[in-house]
């Protein structure tokens, strides 16, 4: 899958693309991570790349739930993921406990 039509194209219909078999979850993973690497020094949007999770991942299996291989971020001052700090986009958090 080309950028522009990555961009064009929102998590669900990502999705869809996967699940009917016109893209595959690791096209996905290379269209957002080459995206990443274009604006992450400019915009410093990612403080914890976890690239080789996601490859592990993909290497299990994405699942069957309704995003299954779309590609996503998580911002740890809403969502807290087992292992990583919670830092809640804070310095006065930063240094805070890992999730459970």
């Amino acid at each position: 899958m080309d950028f522009a039509t990555y961009r064009r194209l929102d998590a669900t219909a990502l999705a869809a693309e996967v699940a009917a078999g016109r893209t595959t979850p690791a096209a996905l993973l290379e269209c957002a991570l080459a995206r990443l690497a274009e604006v992450q020094p400019r915009l410093n949007p990612v403080c914890r790349l976890m690239e080789a999770e996601a490859r592990a991942q993909l290497a299990r299996g994405v699942g069957s739930g309704p995003l299954a291989g779309v590609p996503l971020l998580i911002k740890d001052a809403v969502h807290d993921h087992a292992g990583l700090p919670t830092g809640q986009g804070s310095r006065a958090f930063a240094n805070g406990p890992c999730a459970t």
